[in-house]
C-alpha cells in the first residue's frame, strides 16, 4: 500500500515536472515569437571612412596649392620637393585603401534572427545548437557551435545588443571578459 501511494507521487511530481518544463518552453517560444532583427555593419562607419578620406584630400590640395599658384602666375613648372612626392604617394595609397576598406566593409554577409533561429551565410542554426557566445573585452563577440567558431560580430554592428539580450532569452551562454567559468 505504501509503496502505490509512494509511485502514485513519484507518477504525479514527474507529471508535474513535464507539464512545468512544457510551460516553460512555450512561455520562452512566445517571448521569441516577435523577434526578428538584422545584424549589419554599422552605416555610420561608412561615413567616418568617407570624412577621414575628404580631410585627406582637402590637405593634399592644401599642401599643393602653392605650387599650383606658382604655376598660374608665373608660367613655369614648379620643381616638386621630395616631401611633396612621398605626401602625394601616401595619400594615393591612403586612398587605394580606403576604397578597399570600404568594398570589404560593404560585402560582409549580415546575419538574420528570426524567432529561435539565426542565419548566416545561407545557413540556418536553432538557438540550441548554439554552445556559447564569448565577449571580448573590446565587444566582439564570438559565437561557438561547439567547440566550432561560426562568427563574430563587433561592437560596430546594428543590434549587436538585441542580438545578446536575444541569446540571454534562449539561455545561451555568454562569457563576459572577467568571468570565467569552467
Amino acid at each position: 500500500m505504501l509503496k502505490r501511494l509512494t509511485e502514485k507521487i513519484t507518477a504525479e511530481v514527474m507529471d508535474v515536472q513535464e507539464t512545468r518544463q512544457r510551460e516553460k518552453v512555450q512561455v520562452e517560444e512566445s517571448e521569441l515569437y516577435d523577434i526578428d532583427f538584422v545584424i549589419r555593419i554599422d552605416k555610420r562607419n561608412f561615413q567616418i571612412l568617407g570624412f577621414t578620406f575628404l580631410f585627406l584630400i582637402i590637405m593634399f590640395l592644401r599642401i599643393f596649392a602653392t605650387d599650383f599658384l606658382e604655376i598660374i602666375q608665373y608660367h613655369r613648372i614648379p620643381e616638386f620637393s621630395m616631401f611633396h612626392r612621398v605626401v602625394f604617394f601616401v595619400l594615393v595609397g591612403v586612398g587605394i585603401l580606403f576604397l578597399l576598406l570600404c568594398m570589404i566593409l560593404w560585402l560582409l554577409p549580415s546575419l538574420h534572427v528570426v524567432r529561435s533561429q539565426i542565419s548566416y551565410r545561407n545557413k540556418t542554426y536553432h538557438y540550441s545548437e548554439i554552445s556559447m557566445i564569448r565577449v571580448s573585452s573590446i565587444k566582439v563577440a564570438t559565437v561557438y557551435a561547439g567547440k566550432k567558431k561560426l562568427f563574430r560580430i563587433s561592437g560596430d554592428y546594428v543590434n549587436y545588443a538585441t542580438f545578446l539580450s536575444w541569446a540571454e532569452k534562449c539561455h545561451i551562454p555568454i562569457q563576459q571578459p572577467g568571468i570565467f567559468k569552467r
